[in-house]
C-alpha cells in the first residue's frame, strides 16, 4: 500500500511538472527564449556563446600560460585555472546560482568543467581539492556553498580527494561583489582564512576552488593560509574569470 501511494505521488508530481511546462514553457535563464522542456537551463544559442579555455592563466595579469608554465609574474602565489570568461550567459548563470540559490545551474557548469579539465591537461589526482569556505553565518543564510559544489565535480573528474575541512573562514567579510575598488577588496579579505591547528600541507599540491576570479583577493588570502601551512603548489580553479 505504501509503495502504491509513493507511485501515485510521483506520478502526480510528474503530471504537475508537465502541466507547468505546457502553461509556462521553460525559458533560458539568460535570454528568456524557450528551451527544450526539462532538458536545459540555457538555450542552444546561449550555450554556443560560452568558450571553454584550453590553458592556465597568470594570476596577476590573466595572460594565457603556454604549456601551463609560469612565463610572467613568476612571484604569483598560484596558477589560475579558469574554465571560461565571466560574461553574458555565464554571468547570468552564476548570478542565479549564488543569489537565487539555483543549485540546478551545476547541470550547466559540470560538463564545462569536465571539458576544461580534459583540454588543459590537469591530471593532478594526488592534489587535495579545497573549496573556498563561506563564513558559517553566510552558509546558514544561503544554504549551500557554491564553491563546494564546483569542487565536488573537480574532485570526481580528477579522482582526487575533496577536503573542505582543511580551510576555514574565520572572519565575516562584506560580499566582494559590493566592493568595486581592488584595494578595498584586498583589505576586506585580509586574514579571513586559516588552516585548522595541527594541519600540515608539507609537499602537498592544492587545487583551491571558487566560482569566479575577479581581483583575486579571495584566492590570495586563502593561498596565504595554505602556504603558511606548507603547501608546495597551489592551482586556483574557477568556473569563470573576468578580464
Amino acid at each position: 500500500m505504501r509503495d502504491r501511494i509513493k507511485t501515485l505521488v510521483r506520478n502526480a508530481l510528474r503530471g504537475k511538472e508537465l502541466l507547468l511546462d505546457i502553461l509556462f514553457p521553460p525559458a533560458c535563464l539568460h535570454c528568456a527564449r524557450s528551451t527544450p522542456s526539462g532538458t536545459a537551463l540555457l538555450c542552444d544559442a546561449c550555450m554556443r556563446t560560452i568558450t571553454v579555455h584550453t590553458t592556465f592563466f597568470c594570476a596577476e595579469c590573466k595572460a594565457r600560460l603556454p604549456e601551463n608554465i609560469k612565463t610572467c609574474h613568476k612571484a604569483a602565489p598560484f596558477i589560475l585555472a579558469a574554465v571560461t570568461n565571466y560574461d553574458e550567459a555565464v554571468k547570468s548563470s552564476v548570478h542565479q546560482f549564488k543569489y537565487r540559490r539555483w543549485t540546478s545551474v551545476m547541470s550547466v557548469f559540470a560538463p564545462l568543467i569536465e571539458t576544461y579539465l580534459d583540454r588543459c591537461g590537469l591530471h593532478e589526482s594526488d592534489a587535495l581539492i579545497v573549496p573556498i569556505p563561506l563564513h558559517p553565518s553566510r552558509l546558514r543564510d544561503r544554504g549551500f556553498n557554491q564553491a563546494a559544489l564546483i569542487a565536488r565535480v573537480v574532485a570526481h573528474k580528477l579522482g582526487a580527494p575533496l577536503r573542505p575541512e582543511l580551510l576555514k573562514r574565520v572572519r565575516q567579510t562584506h560580499a566582494q561583489a559590493e566592493l568595486t575598488d581592488w584595494q578595498a577588496r584586498a583589505e576586506n579579505l585580509a586574514n579571513a582564512f586559516s588552516v585548522p591547528d595541527g594541519v600540515s600541507f608539507e609537499n602537498k599540491s592544492i587545487i583551491l576552488v571558487d566560482d569566479v576570479y575577479t581581483s583575486g583577493a579571495t584566492m590570495r588570502d586563502a593561498a596565504r593560509a595554505l602556504r603558511a601551512a606548507g603547501a608546495r603548489k597551489i592551482i586556483a580553479f574557477v568556473v569563470a574569470k573576468t578580464g
